[in-house]
């Protein structure tokens, strides 16, 4: 059997889902495939149905393979989309079988920062540089600990944006809603004291954290930087989940009133769930991650044989929590098989689980205002027959009785007022952070763009020159930089005006900015009439050829203005060096900087390398 099938892109396809088409195999971290060697490899490699055959260890690396066939291409380009938010380290390489040309990515996931990443999404995606008519293979190192499955597709940059931005919108409201049921559930322990509401509030907040560890929003947006979260959050708060549960159960039900065996099962559970959550905040053990699996299936038949046996007893919030409980269940079902390969990977299967616990929570919430609507009807009917038999007794105790009728109704109405003001604070607040949130978000933008280019701005590349300095120095690359300046500025500006001067510069900027397409390379506008590229792994001579092509291309595109054509020349000063530290790219800059001096010294229009180094 080959190495790799045949997946066939067409101009009429948006995305493709890759999985029959998949091989894997199971080698050493550090190795390579000997499909990487020689494409054409046969050997060793299994067919990929959803999932691996036998566990991965923490030592060994997952590799799959499979080959492209562009037989009709637009000029959209494809991704390769990994929909799983939780692998540590994900790698891809690709071999064009026409040209012999070998490309590899940088390594991203949770291991690395998100804007390593070719998109700033919680899903990986990798850029094919696919030709028609020409085969291209492609293989995917991943690297993670209890790994169930690795969904992947094919799919057109322009659909991953848009598919993405509806997806983390969706995920968004999914994770506000469940914020405000809890903030809500919160207040009602507060004001009515019953824990039920206290331990149904912690359920849903560890819920939520457990959905956004498991979707990548809690990694990539709540708590970055914070590796223990990272690492540990998703098992973790999924335990915390099943513990706030059973507690909720034991008190919503009332348990103790059913008998020993019921009460004594759910201490068990209690117990068991308190040692998975305090195992996994320390560790990843492979036998207790099956055990989360095995114990997540025994909870959930438990607590829904449970409130079937008490809904046979004519308890309506059992009613209720059976058929929530279910929710869960099937969509648990739904989603493990999917993991397991028996159910196609899409957007409900995908979501499945989430789907059913939030229509779990719903339920809940449903069951928890039939009980205090119980309660309350009770109390109604203990405080009329109080008041009838006080009516028999005397006027007197009539009257007293009506005193206190009136003062449970002014309770009750201050009560529903509470409530009242507890949500409408509960939305301000949230008003609040959103417009903090939309301010925040455009600060950041403006802080890292100027406004006349259109560029990366001066603060934007002295970040990023510090970051790859110090990966530069880390990977022993080189890093160089190319300072570019714009000959005669001054008298442009002199002769026709500032506006003629701006538009200059926009035009310049455009230019350079179409001579870089790699990833991790950067152009910004440096001061003035003055830009930079940031290179990394590039050579003196590879950054050489860079400024010689951008400035042939300033040269041959005049300017176009009201007046006419207008000419520009570009002088510009290229350094390159391996770091021996990660305060060297100081001296770096200092070296082009020369560089650009002397390429203006000698009469402008031309390229200067500092060979000092």
């Amino acid at each position: 059997m080959p190495v790799i099938q045949d997946v066939i892109l067409t101009d009429e396809l948006k995305s493709v889902q890759v999985v029959r088409e998949l091989r894997y195999r199971v080698v050493d971290q550090g190795a390579l495939p000997d499909a990487l060697r020689d494409p054409s490899t046969v050997g060793g490699w299994e067919p990929y149905t959803g999932k691996v055959s036998s566990a991965v260890k923490n030592d060994k690396s997952l590799w799959f393979g499979f080959r492209i066939l562009p037989a009709e291409m637009d000029d959209e380009r494809w991704l390769l989309s990994v929909q799983l938010a939780t692998l540590n380290y994900v790698k891809i390489y690709t071999y064009n079988t026409v040209t012999g040309e070998w490309w590899d990515s940088r390594p991203v996931g949770l291991s690395y920062p998100i804007n390593q990443r070719y998109k700033p999404s919680r899903h990986l995606a990798f850029p094919l540089n696919l030709v028609q008519g020409q085969p291209l293979h492609v293989f995917m190192e991943v690297r993670s600990p209890n790994m169930v499955a690795v969904p992947m597709q094919l799919i057109k940059e322009n659909r991953f944006d848009i598919v993405g931005d509806v997806d983390l919108l969706a995920i968004g409201v999914v994770l506000g809603t469940l914020v405000v049921m809890s903030l809500y559930n919160l207040s009602l322990f507060i004001s009515l004291r019953d824990t039920s509401y206290l331990y149904y509030t912690a359920y849903i907040c560890f819920a939520s954290l457990y959905l956004a560890a498991m979707t990548g929003i809690g990694p990539y947006y709540l708590w970055p930087g914070y590796q223990w979260l990272t690492d540990y959050g998703l098992l973790t708060f999924a335990s915390l989940s099943f513990l706030m549960a059973t507690l909720f159960v034991r008190k919503f039900l009332e348990l103790h009133r059913y008998g020993e065996l019921i009460l004594h099962s759910n201490t068990l559970l209690l117990m068991i769930w308190l040692v998975f959550a305090v195992t996994f905040s320390l560790s990843h053990s492979r036998p207790m991650f099956h055990g989360l699996g095995v114990m997540s299936i025994v909870t959930c038949f438990v607590g829904l044989g449970v409130s079937l046996y008490l809904a046979l007893k004519r308890s309506i919030p059992a009613l209720i929590f059976s058929v929530a409980w279910l929710a869960l269940i099937v969509g648990t079902l739904v989603f493990s098989l999917m993991l397991e390969g028996v159910l196609p990977f899409n957007y409900f299967t995908a979501y499945s689980q989430i789907f059913g616990m939030v229509i779990e929570l719903i339920l809940l919430s449903f069951a928890l205002a039939y009980r205090v609507q119980q309660d309350r009807h009770k109390k109604e009917l203990a405080q009329e027959e109080a008041l009838s038999l006080a009516v028999r007794v005397s006027q007197e105790r009539s009257q007293r009785l009506e005193a206190q009728k009136e003062t449970l109704e002014l309770q009750m109405g201050l009560t529903e007022k509470l409530e009242t003001q507890v949500m409408l604070r509960t939305r301000q607040y949230e008003e609040a952070m959103e417009k903090l949130e939309e301010a925040n978000s455009s600060l950041l933008r403006l802080s890292m763009t100027d406004s006349l280019s259109k560029l990366s701005n001066r603060r934007c590349f002295d970040n990023m020159v510090v970051e790859e300095s110090r990966r530069a120095c880390r990977n022993q690359q080189p890093l160089a930089i190319v300072l570019v300046d714009i000959d005669f500025f001054k008298a442009v500006n002199d002769t026709y005006g500032h506006g003629v001067g701006d538009g200059c510069i926009r035009h310049v900027a455009e230019l350079l900015g179409s001579v870089v397409s790699r990833a991790g390379d950067l152009l910004a506008r440096y001061g003035g009439e003055e830009f930079v590229y940031l290179l990394p792994a590039t050579s003196a001579e590879q950054a050489a050829i860079v400024a010689e092509k951008s400035r042939k291309l300033v040269e041959t595109t005049p300017f176009l203005t009201e007046n006419g054509e207008l000419s520009l020349t570009i002088s510009l000063g290229v350094a390159s060096w391996i770091p021996e530290s990660e305060s060297d790219y100081t001296l770096m800059i200092e070296q082009a900087d020369k560089a650009l001096y002397q390429a203006k010294s000698r009469g402008r229009n031309q390229v200067v390398v500092n060979t000092e180094f």
